[in-house]
């Protein structure tokens, strides 16, 4: 994917008229700030008609980037997107995130458990998925993009592979001995994604071999924090697709557990209260210079 362009209500006019004169939708309906991005060459491998019908019907969702329109230029698709004030997950891995509360944490991964439930649901699934695929906008939410198909997946599984060196923290064992992909390789990467975010940082696997590692702190610690990792994680790394649990599942899991979380705050907020501690506020996602779609 090439680096995406940031254009103002100003200059978009002009510029698309030249790069895009084949075809074009999009509707303004206020003046604001847009991001614009090429995708890929339109190979005949991808079902790109069916992609981009099926990417324009997605319903506004805070877990999403937000699809403003396409251009398509001879060969190539451009996707045109809300401009975001944000940094990637991967990047706050690196800067703020030994900061978050376990509030946070779990904020976060009920984020990412709501983006891929709404991208099953209309048809999408999300090879390679990662903390690069995740953006962290100014007001702490998650939104995933980048995602394909399901009908593409096992084409894109190739692409991705001929790319790199790729290892079961990047792809299921499917995707990477027969280049299958479905919904349920989808819990395995959201299962590494969410190892990285309660390990903080680590990988779940050192090599190709399905072993998890377990020489590292985890930043939840409480007994249902631990359930999450040792129970529902773990059982996404199944080998067999069929035996992981749904995105559903998790995401039920996510939302007790910060159930449970806020009556613990709550308690300890009535303490803290009571013996006059001051109160010191976490401190804003820092906002990245460059943004992503």
């Amino acid at each position: 994917m090439r680096k995406p362009v940031v254009y103002g209500p100003d200059e978009i006019w002009s510029e698309l008229v030249v790069s895009c004169p084949a075809f074009f939708v999009l509707t303004f309906t206020q003046s604001f700030t847009i991001v614009f991005t090429y995708i890929v060459f339109r190979s005949k491998d991808i079902t790109w008609n069916v992609f981009v019908k099926r990417i324009l019907e997605l319903p506004d969702s805070e877990y999403l980037v937000k699809i403003e329109g396409i251009c398509i230029d001879q060969a190539c698709l451009y996707l045109i997107s809300e401009h975001l004030v944000c940094d990637t997950l991967e990047t706050l891995f690196m800067n703020q995130f030994h900061s978050y509360t376990k509030k946070r944490v779990l904020d976060v991964l009920l984020d990412i458990a709501r983006g891929i439930e709404v991208i099953h649901a209309f048809g999408f699934v999300h090879p390679g998925f990662s903390t690069k695929k995740i953006l962290v906008c100014e007001n702490g939410k998650c939104k995933l993009y980048n995602f394909c198909l399901l009908e593409d997946s096992s084409r894109i599984v190739r692409i991705k592979k001929s790319m790199g060196s790729m290892s079961l923290n990047d792809l299921p064992p499917e995707a990477l001995q027969r280049n299958e992909y479905s919904s349920a390789s989808d819990i395995w990467s959201t299962a590494v994604v969410m190892w990285q975010i309660i390990s903080p940082g680590c990988f779940p696997f050192k090599d190709d071999k399905v072993r998890l590692e377990h020489s590292y702190k985890f930043a939840l610690d409480d007994d249902e924090q631990i359930k999450l990792r040792d129970n529902i994680l773990q059982n996404c790394f199944s080998e067999d697709p069929s035996a992981r649990p749904t995105i559903q599942t998790i995401r039920h899991l996510a939302q007790k557990l910060i159930s449970s979380t806020d009556v613990y705050e709550k308690k300890q907020e009535k303490v803290n209260v009571e013996i006059n501690d001051a109160y010191v506020p976490m401190g804003k996602v820092v906002c990245a210079k460059e943004t992503y779609i």
